[in-house]
């Protein structure tokens, strides 16, 4: 694992490659999102995602993410119906430590249906209460005009793609 020290470097000088989820609630046209803690994106509703690891397959980091900041157990019975939403970039003007340095991702985004009852009495750890605040579900129909949801969000939402695909 990397310092901050480290990471920092790493992200002034080169781009990272993370996973995201989009996660939808099985029963209702609702997207579950998480108020940032953290820049970049920090104070506005997101997705879960995280950086991938040096050595960590793309498999192992989904796996990662849905532990750590859901806290969902039995992680391969979701990953099995995890479908591929696109690759996405996102650029910010900060990074995690400052705004001295930009941030640059390349998302590898996936859609996935959860059972809100799976999440409702979930505490999380110490990832998953560090990363989020104020989690909650949104109806879908209505994500593109709420000005706390990011706009990457709302771009790898895809709205109308996923809303007929998945209702």
């Amino acid at each position: 694992m990397l310092s901050h020290q480290e990471f920092y470097s790493v992200v002034k000088s080169t781009p990272l490659v993370a996973v995201d989820f989009l996660i939808f609630d099985n029963e209702s046209k609702n997207i579950l999102l998480g108020k940032r803690l953290n820049n970049p994106a920090k104070d506005s509703f997101f997705s879960f995602g995280n950086a991938v690891f040096k050595n960590e397959t793309l498999s192992q980091s989904m796996n990662r993410v849905l532990v750590n900041e859901l806290n969902l157990q039995n992680v391969e019975n979701y990953l099995k119906n995890a479908e591929f939403n696109g690759i996405f970039e996102q650029f910010y003007e900060n990074n995690f430590l400052d705004n001295s340095a930009t941030t640059h991702y390349v998302v590898i985004s996936y859609a996935l249906k959860i059972n809100k009852l799976d999440l409702q009495n979930n505490k999380g750890n110490d990832a998953y209460t560090n990363q989020h605040e104020n989690i909650k579900w949104f109806e879908l129909s209505k994500i593109n005009n709420l000005p706390d949801v990011h706009e990457y969000v709302k771009t790898m939402n895809v709205i109308h793609y996923m809303h007929d695909k998945y209702y």
